[in-house]
């Protein structure tokens, strides 16, 4: 148990530790701050000391320099348990702070909004870092306190015991270095001409969009219009099914995605832009507003074909002369350049959960069919077709890049119906049928080959299976591998549905 007895405070935000501020002052707690804080608790009643009038010296540079003093960091970094450390403190008039409480000034709201570059570097904190830092260093003797959140249980710690455990002094040093690590990264990114995006998630967060250091992203140049941190989520599952098609040998493939899952799907063999017709005709109202990722050069025909149908992002390798001049009309457009060679790349995957990283290697799908012909399994009595099996596989990679529970519904040439993002596998099969309904309406009726079905994981009960024979599905591909497997095969055997297992699933999350 380290005794808390000293405080610094050296906070912008001085509203958040008026009640740390107050507690620790009724507990008996010596606080140093800065002169502006200094005099904001002395307005509330609290009695606190000016860091200028301890170390002797006056804040300089127009604040740039106020805590950067051995008086302040000797009371921080000393070690307790060393004599000679004791010693020196002793020497130069050093007191021990037991305890450190520190925000930073806000640079990423300085880069989010845009402001110039002089405004972002005076924004750059530097005493408030260095502070965290030694502070969390010297976690075995002091506290660090960065989040407001964590004032409350301190301060319900210290009113128990006098002072914090090292279990918690631990805990809260991860907190600062982990703090501190974003807070330079926000920077590095600016000053690597990261791109300031509109927004996060939410137009509530800031974000920011840069290559790791030493590698390369999917986007070459962002050529118009301010893209979105959704957008750019939006741009990754596109790109993956838009590409990996193109690997397995479709001539041209157009993706539209629309909240992480793709909506229209379209391949041809003519050109880029019956691609893209087909992929909007698979769901023209979830289309509206989505990002749209060409295998191709975008041309003059395309951005005719896209009259009246609104895309707010596309994306494509390249683009033709034409296109880019015609482009100009429409405003709200916006363009970027890809870097095909990295799309496909078999590189490992992150992601934030839970306040860790998790990181997984590629799932690369398109390989499922270098050798389909033989790995995929042939388990009904009556086996698919190749127009069956060519449909198959088209769905089947579909399906891969769909957000699960995900069911594909589709010919050899067209995707007609996607259920993705369903928590249950029924809710998935109606919402593809519904669309897959529509769609086949729309085309008069008539379809090019045998209708076919895909799912990402197996299909556990027959629900699906009716649903599907209703609307003239023939065949079925799935992964297999549920207790139920027969039953399911034995429905499609009843039903003349031949099926595919592939022995592998594709869930995504």
């Amino acid at each position: 148990m380290a005794q808390v007895k000293k405080a610094l405070i050296s906070v912008t935000n001085k509203d958040l530790i008026a009640d740390l501020s107050v507690e620790l002052n009724k507990l008996g707690v010596e606080i140093y701050a800065t002169r502006g804080t200094t005099a904001y608790l002395k307005n509330l009643g609290v009695k606190a000391n000016s860091i200028e009038d301890y170390i002797g010296f006056p804040e300089i540079l127009d604040g740039r320099v106020k805590t950067l003093h051995p008086k302040i960091f000797g009371g921080i970094l000393a070690r307790r348990e060393l004599d000679s450390h004791l010693q020196q403190l002793k020497e130069h008039n050093i007191s021990m702070f037991d305890l450190v409480c520190v925000d930073l000034y806000p640079v990423m709201k300085f880069i989010s909004e845009g402001a110039d570059l002089e405004s972002i570097i005076e924004h750059i904190d530097i005493g408030g870092i260095t502070l965290i830092r030694a502070s969390a260093k010297a976690f075995k003797d002091v506290t660090i306190l960065i989040d407001p959140s964590d004032f409350k249980p301190v301060l319900n710690e210290i009113k128990k015991t006098g002072g914090t455990s090292l279990d918690t002094r631990k805990k809260l040093a991860a907190k600062a270095f982990n703090h501190s690590s974003n807070y330079d990264a926000a920077i590095q990114g600016y000053l690597g001409e990261a791109t300031i995006l509109r927004y996060g998630e939410n137009p509530h967060q800031t974000a920011t969009f840069s290559k790791a250091s030493g590698s390369s992203t999917y986007i070459k140049e962002m050529l118009k219009g301010d893209i979105s941190y959704n957008n750019i989520l939006d741009l990754e599952g596109s790109s993956d099914l838009c590409f990996g098609l193109k690997a397995m040998g479709y001539k041209y493939n157009a993706v539209i995605v629309k909240h992480g899952s793709p909506c229209g799907v379209g391949i041809s063999d003519k050109n880029i832009c019956d691609a893209f017709t087909r992929a909007w005709d698979c769901d023209p109202l979830s289309s509206y507003g989505g990002v749209l990722v060409l295998s191709s050069e975008a041309d003059k025909d395309l951005l005719d074909a896209m009259k009246g149908k609104f895309v707010e992002v596309i994306a494509s390798a390249s683009y033709s002369k034409a296109f880019m001049e015609g482009s100009v009309e429409r405003k709200k457009l916006k363009m970027v350049s890809l870097n095909e060679a990295e799309i496909l790349m078999p590189k490992n995957l992150q992601r934030t959960a839970c306040g860790g990283i998790l990181e997984q290697s590629r799932d690369i799908w398109w390989n499922d069919f270098k050798d389909a012909e033989n790995t995929f399994k042939h388990v009904s009595k009556r086996k698919c077709t190749d127009k069956e099996f060519a449909a198959m596989k088209f769905c089947w990679a579909v399906t891969a890049t769909t957000k699960s529970n995900a069911i594909i519904i589709g010919t050899s040439d067209r995707i007609l119906g996607i259920g993705g993002g369903s928590v249950s596998r029924i809710d998935a099969t109606n919402m593809a049928i519904e669309k897959a309904k529509a769609q086949i309406t729309s085309l008069g009726g008539k379809v090019n080959g045998p209708i076919v079905m895909s799912s990402d994981g197996f299909f556990p009960f027959v629900d699906s299976i009716v649903i599907a024979k209703k609307l003239g599905v023939t065949g079925i591909i799935e992964p297999g591998g549920s207790i139920r497997d027969e039953e399911v095969i034995s429905a499609c055997n009843d039903s003349q549905i031949s099926v595919v297992f592939t022995g592998k699933r594709h869930f995504k999350h």
